[in-house]
């Protein structure tokens, strides 16, 4: 009887059958434009009870709680518990990919190894026929008493070992020198077996070592998953954009997923998935603060020439924050992303770069040549596209080509799906720019000054050197003024065709056809007028 209530208890109670020594394997990522979400499978054939199962793993700074769970229906896991620096026997945690891949390695160190030592044995033989030949060559029969056919007797053996000795150590050098190139090839291949080894990046001596413990109730085939972000992984478009003569309504985008991984990637055969989303992005709207308004006197501010004057196409263009619709190229459309299957497994190693295809669009375009002459000495040709693909096209890397020839690698900055944009393709040589001061009897070079006010008078000349007239945009940026008691007048010869471009204060445009060979002036007089007492702060 004293035994039953320990018999019972030991029945009752789950058996605590077996540790397993194991490596989860990467199955599925997907990437996002600076992260990827990766999913590791853990796959054992249980018995019923409790176990133990080792295995090495490193969670990034992103994963502030780990996430490992079962996903075999009845499988619990009871305990997950973190051992730093617990790796201590690396083979114990090696996949099968990575016991194949150090079983090719070993083979390969036995084999070079092998082979050193032939190559030794060689090398003794070679001494051996070496000292035997500078004996026989040693050998004299002056110091003997012998008769003449003894002498020929001795000398004909001599002679034939000799030639048997130097027949040998000719025989012995071709050996050694195809083992010699036996060696190199042996210890490419075990450099082969290596490289391959570690870009399986196995585990190492003292990484992190996780013990989760699960139970079961009856022999199961289970299924442990690990979700973990990897930082050294993300995804990014690259665009071919060509404009050809032969169509010239239709621009022809070619896109590519670029897909960079660190020395801390090694994927092989999983599914991807590209996503539109940013975790590392804002999530929520910005803190709203009142606006403090107060007045004082300000002090003389001098602008550099630069600053007003300097004008080029990336000023018209002002940088802004473009807010695009989160999605990308249609695949699986969700209420704020898209993602994008592709559908053959991906093989990644440590710091590869990967280049999948997306296919092409054809966009609707309107080709204009736009000039900036206050910045520029010659016009830019410019696509005006609109994004009908019923998708975003997201901000990448873009090579910009006109007739097949390369004009221009930049950023590509993204486009909301309906929405239209200018794309740059190069310079209209024949075009050329030219801005004037005038030069006035009065004042500075281009200015009539007083103490109140300030004239200037510029010229803007277009040539166009081409066989054929050319319809053009020509952007200025003309002064403007904010304060009630600074006056600006801009009398401009013709009158601008658009100010205020795009509701860029100060920005004007002229729709001009110039004539084949001739050109076309622009006359901008500018007069400024202000309180006595105050002081300008301007330049042209």
């Amino acid at each position: 009887m004293r035994y039953t209530l320990p018999l019972l208890l030991l029945t009752a109670a789950p058996s605590f059958a077996d540790t397993f020594h194991t490596a989860p394997r990467a199955v599925s990522a997907t990437l996002y434009p600076q992260v990827a979400e990766v999913t590791h499978h853990i796959t054992l054939t249980l018995p019923a009870g409790t176990h133990e199962v080792l295995f090495p793993f490193e969670f990034s700074d992103h994963d502030s709680i780990p996430q490992i769970r079962s996903v075999t229906e009845g499988v619990t896991i009871t305990q997950v518990k973190l051992q730093e620096g617990g790796v201590q026997d690396q083979d114990a945690y090696l996949t099968p990919d990575q016991a194949a891949a150090q079983a090719a390695v070993d083979t390969a160190q036995d084999a070079l190894e092998a082979h050193d030592q032939t190559m030794m044995e060689l090398s003794g033989r070679m001494r051996a026929l070496e000292a035997q030949l500078a004996f026989l060559g040693s050998l004299s029969a002056g110091d003997l008493e012998l008769d003449a056919k003894d002498i020929l007797t001795i000398s004909t053996t001599v002679l034939s070992e000799t030639e048997a000795t130097h027949a040998e150590i000719t025989k012995q050098s071709a050996q050694i020198s195809a083992a010699k190139e036996r060696k190199i090839e042996l210890a490419e291949d075990l450099a082969k077996a290596q490289t391959k080894l570690s870009r399986m990046l196995p585990p190492e001596e003292g990484e992190n070592l996780w013990a989760v413990r699960l139970s079961t109730p009856a022999a199961t085939d289970a299924q442990i998953e690990l979700i973990a972000y990897a930082e050294g992984a993300y995804w990014q478009p690259i665009y071919e954009v060509h404009l050809n003569s032969d169509t010239p309504d239709t621009l022809l985008v070619h896109r590519k997923a670029g897909i960079k991984a660190s020395g801390e990637v090694s994927w092989q055969d999983i599914d991807l998935k590209l996503s539109t989303t940013d975790p590392n992005g804002q999530t929520g709207p910005s803190r709203v603060l009142g606006r403090h308004a107060r007045v004082y006197d300000p002090e003389p501010v001098t602008l550099k020439r630069s600053e007003v004057a300097g004008y080029s196409a990336d000023a018209l263009y002002e940088e802004e924050i473009v807010v695009v619709e989160e999605a990308a190229f249609g695949a699986n459309y969700g209420e704020f992303a898209v993602t994008y299957d592709y559908s053959q497994p991906v093989s990644i190693g440590p710091s590869d770069t990967l280049l999948l295809e997306f296919g092409q669009l054809e966009l609707p375009i309107e080709t204009q040549i736009h000039a900036a002459p206050r910045r520029d000495d010659t016009a830019y040709l410019v696509a005006s596209l609109t994004n009908n693909s019923g998708a975003p096209l997201l901000g990448g890397l873009a090579s910009f080509y006109r007739d097949g020839v390369l004009v221009a690698e930049d950023d590509f900055l993204p486009i909301a799906a309906a929405d239209t944009a200018d794309l740059p393709f190069g310079p209209v040589e024949h075009i050329r720019l030219t801005y004037i001061v005038k030069d006035n009897q009065v004042g500075e070079r281009g200015f009539i000054k007083s103490a109140t006010s300030q004239t200037h008078q510029a010229l803007v000349r277009v040539e166009n050197l081409s066989g054929n007239a050319e319809d053009l945009r020509v952007f200025f940026p003309t002064t403007y003024s904010e304060q009630e008691e600074l006056n600006v007048t801009v009398n401009a010869t013709p009158a601008p065709t658009e100010t205020d471009f795009e509701d860029r204060r100060g920005v004007s445009v002229w729709d001009l056809s110039v004539p084949a060979g001739g050109q076309s002036e622009i006359s901008i007089a500018t007069t400024l007028r202000w309180p006595e007492g105050k002081t300008l702060s301007w330049a042209p």
